[in-house]
This record gives structure tokens, C-alpha cells and sequence, in this order.
């Protein structure tokens, strides 16, 4: 059973830590030791691959290779596969990166560097200023990640774009444009009139919005992440209170949309802001869409979410 050990070793706590993804991704060859014998990464996944292929306990009965119950170990295997000239994309590193760890903040950012072939700072003590970094490095390719939860913005520019690449999840949109001031594009609005706290157990926090100026009886639930700072949250009541709050969706929110549903939305709480330019934003902090009431009427618009 040397390759269920190779296997084992690949779904231990090593391949959850952020620095894992760097070491094989730019690896021209690594190697998985096992009790008799030494397999290559490439070796790993091509078994897997077949495992995937030759699956016939039922539980894909015909179906893609997705519905394989191998498919997701061969995944997280294929995806940390050498890179060759190929390059990354935020979004590969991303994707790749959903489940990954670290016990030190600052190597959310440093563990990145050699991957988008960028020089760290030694004088940098947080992950701030080397994802700040990373994003003006690789801005379109940035713009991509704007509405990804799973981590709360960043505290220097560009303020709405996820603190870390590690955690996060959704889609990515390729529709918007980075100007000077922010990143510009169409987005779907609801004025949030006002709000409900709801906790969901085991730590888990969501909000009610209760949205539109209209009496149209629209609300939504939006996840919270657990990393979002007490400022972030105070930020948002002021401006709820303050008739500045709005939720950010590309889509129309309609009912029947939500995570319980399998069909969950991204969106953006953000704030407008006081003496500020029509159609610039703040953003708040990147959600999902947990459960929608009733049907929003709002029209699309260019906005502009600042850096």
C-alpha cells in the first residue's frame, strides 16, 4: 500500500500550510518518500487520475469525473503540479489556496513572492504591505478577486480587495476596470435600510438586511466572516444609520437565491461617502448572499469602489 502512504502524506497538515504551494508548484521535480519507495509528484497524480477514471463503486454512476469519490484528492494534487513557463494568475493561486493555513499572519503575503516573481521586503512586518504590493503588481489580475469572501479587505490600498489569497471563495469577474481613483464597474444596488445580528452556531455570524426605500418587503442574509474586525462591523451600523449603506450584487437579488438553496451570491457592503464624488464607494466587507426574500428592482449602474 506504498501509494496510500504517498496519498496520506498528501492529505496530512502539510499540504494545508501556505508555503506547501510554492515549494511543489515551483519544483522541477518533487518527490513523495514513502516505506519502499520514492514516488515523483507527476506519479501521484497520474495514478490519481486513473483511480478517477476506473472509479466503479457507483458513486458517479456515468456521471463527470467530478462525482468520483478520488476526484477531490486528485484535484488538490494536480493543482500543485510544476508550473513550467506557464506562469500564475491570482486566481490560480487563489483557487489553489482555499483551504490553506499559516500560523503567522505575515505568510499569507510572503509565501507568494517567489510564485509572482517579486522581491520581499524584509522591513514589511505584516502581510499588508506585501499583498498591496502583489495587487499593484498585478492590478487587472487583481480586479479579478474584487467580490471573493472569505477574508476581510485590506487595510491600505486597494481597500477592496481581500486581505490574503488563502480562504477565499466565489467567482471571479473579468468586467472590471482599474482606474486611478478605484476599480470601476456595473454593479446591481439596494439601499440597506436597516439590520438584524443572527448567529448560526459554532462561532458563525450573519446579518438580515432589510433592504430599498421602497415598502417592498425585500431582505437577504449575508454571511460575516470571523476575521472581520469590530471597526469594520461599527463602520457599517454608523452607516447604515446614516442612510449610506448599500449592498453591491452583479446579479439581480431575487428570491430563492441563497447558500441553503445551492445557489449563493456574491456581494459587496459598502458605504458611500459624506461630501464625496456620485458613484464612489468605500467597500466594507465581501459576503454571500445566505437566503433572499422577495425581489430587488434596481437598475445596474457604473460605480466606482475606491482604492
Amino acid at each position: 500500500m506504498a501509494a496510500a502512504a504517498a496519498v496520506g502524506r498528501g492529505c496530512g497538515a502539510w499540504i494545508s500550510r501556505v508555503w506547501t504551494y510554492q515549494e511543489i508548484r515551483l519544483a522541477k521535480k518533487a518527490l513523495i518518500v514513502t516505506a519502499d519507495r520514492i514516488y515523483t509528484w507527476d506519479e501521484i497524480v497520474k495514478n490519481l487520475w486513473q483511480l478517477v477514471e476506473d472509479d466503479d463503486d457507483g458513486s458517479r454512476q456515468g456521471g463527470p469525473p467530478r462525482l468520483s469519490r478520488f476526484y477531490s484528492l486528485y484535484l488538490s494534487m494536480a493543482i500543485l503540479q510544476y508550473i513550467n513557463e506557464t506562469g500564475l494568475s491570482l486566481t490560480d493561486i487563489s483557487f489553489a489556496s482555499a483551504t490553506r493555513q499559516s500560523t503567522y499572519e505575515i505568510d499569507y503575503a510572503r509565501s507568494l513572492f517567489a510564485l509572482v516573481d517579486l522581491p520581499w521586503d524584509p522591513a514589511w512586518k505584516t502581510s499588508a504591505p506585501g499583498m498591496q504590493a502583489i495587487y499593484q503588481h498585478r492590478r487587472q489580475d487583481a480586479s479579478r478577486l474584487v467580490a471573493m469572501y472569505g477574508a476581510k479587505r485590506l487595510k491600505v490600498s486597494p481597500r477592496w480587495a481581500p486581505s490574503r489569497l488563502a480562504g477565499l471563495e466565489g467567482t471571479v469577474h473579468g468586467d472590471m476596470i482599474w482606474e486611478e481613483r478605484g476599480l470601476r464597474g456595473m454593479w446591481y444596488r439596494e439601499r440597506i435600510a436597516s439590520f438584524t445580528e443572527l448567529v448560526l452556531g459554532k462561532g458563525r455570524r450573519a446579518m438580515r438586511l432589510f433592504l430599498s426605500d421602497r415598502d417592498c418587503d425585500l431582505w437577504c442574509e449575508v454571511l460575516v466572516g470571523a476575521d472581520e474586525e469590530a471597526e469594520t462591523i461599527d463602520g457599517f451600523k454608523k452607516a447604515v444609520g446614516d442612510g449610506r449603506a448599500f449592498l453591491f450584487c452583479k446579479h439581480q437579488i431575487a428570491d430563492g437565491v441563497g447558500l441553503e438553496r445551492g445557489t449563493a451570491s456574491q456581494a459587496l457592503v459598502v458605504e458611500t461617502l459624506d461630501g464625496g464624488q456620485d458613484g464612489e464607494v468605500d467597500v466594507l466587507f465581501a459576503t454571500a448572499l445566505r437566503a433572499v426574500q422577495g425581489e430587488s428592482s434596481g437598475e445596474q449602474s457604473s460605480v466606482l469602489l475606491r482604492h
